[in-house]
């Protein structure tokens, strides 16, 4: 798990605050999304969990900090020692002769000054404009070190795509950090909004179950002739109105937890759709952080511009 990830898992382990995935074209809508109906009460830390190890937008951004840092370290190879090794035999003519040539070059970067370290050996007739080629029978050994004056000092090619490859890293570890606040944003949206239409629904399902109980002592007065009859029909729209308002609430309670199921994933990352039965009975907050002056004083100042 990389720092981004690990930060988010830390951030849903402070809140203390449920489960989600996804299925192939053409296959049942039971495939497509599982439920979740046991169980205790969904907290926003599971969400936060889940969607920090599951989410497909964190999971595109862990990619793209990999290949960041894949080119941020073959950048890295330009340091790496360069062998170059020539040979030439001339078996046929007049000058019969033959020449290795190896040399060893390492880039360094200060101002762009590379060593080099060589061996040439050259034996045979060489022609007398060719002179050169022709070394004494040990071979000819050489090394230096190349130093540019001005061009390719300060920096050059190497140390640039280095460098650029660098902030490249740092801008794609930055976006990964961005979505993942973003997701987990939006990821609280959804979960909050979820609780409150589950906890809508059983509000309206007990006052549906108040207004029929309410219905069936109405009818035993009526039938005794201790009231009218008009009181009767006035309950009756009265239980048909909160029938309607707790149908619009499990409308939308089913909605919310479509919109939860985009965050909440299972292992094989197909979306998972939580019932009403784990929605909680009363909203839970984090306890707020403590106050040290001292460490707050120190932060300040460590964050100033």
């Amino acid at each position: 798990m990389n720092m981004v990830r690990a930060s988010m898992v830390v951030l849903a382990l402070a809140i203390g605050v449920p489960s989600i995935t996804r299925g192939q074209p053409g296959e049942s809508s039971s495939k497509q999304a599982s439920s979740t109906t046991d169980g205790p009460p969904l907290t926003l830390r599971e969400v936060l969990l889940v969607v920090a190890e599951t989410h497909p937008e964190l999971e595109a951004a862990d990619q793209d900090v990999e290949a960041a840092r894949g080119a941020a370290l073959a950048a890295e190879g330009g340091w790496d020692p360069i062998l170059r090794v020539r040979g030439r035999w001339s078996p046929v003519g007049y000058y019969d002769n033959g020449q290795v040539d190896a040399i060893v070059q390492q880039a360094t970067p200060l101002w762009g000054a590379g060593l080099f370290a060589g061996y040439r050996l050259g034996w045979g007739d060489f022609p007398i404009y060719k002179g050169e080629q022709q070394t004494l029978s040990d071979g000819e050994f050489r090394a230096g070190v190349d130093v540019p004056i001005l061009r390719d000092g300060p920096i050059d090619a190497r140390r640039a795509q280095i460098d650029r490859t660098e902030f490249l890293t740092e801008a794609a570890e930055c976006e990964r950090q961005a979505k993942a606040l973003k997701v987990a944003l939006e990821a609280s949206k959804a979960y909050w909004t979820w609780v409150a239409a589950g906890q809508e629904v059983r509000v309206q399902r007990d006052l549906l179950a108040v207004a029929q109980r309410r219905d069936v002592g109405l009818r035993e007065q009526a039938n005794q002739g201790s009231i009218p009859p008009i009181f009767v029909v006035d309950n009756e729209r009265l239980v048909l109105d909160r029938e309607s308002k707790l149908i619009a609430s499990v409308r939308s309670f089913q909605e919310a937890t479509l919109e939860l199921s985009l965050f909440l994933r299972d292992s094989q990352r197909m979306p998972v759709r939580v019932s009403e039965d784990r929605v909680p009975e009363a909203m839970s907050y984090p306890d707020p952080p403590r106050i040290e002056d001292e460490r707050d004083v120190d932060l300040a100042l460590r964050a100033r511009p």
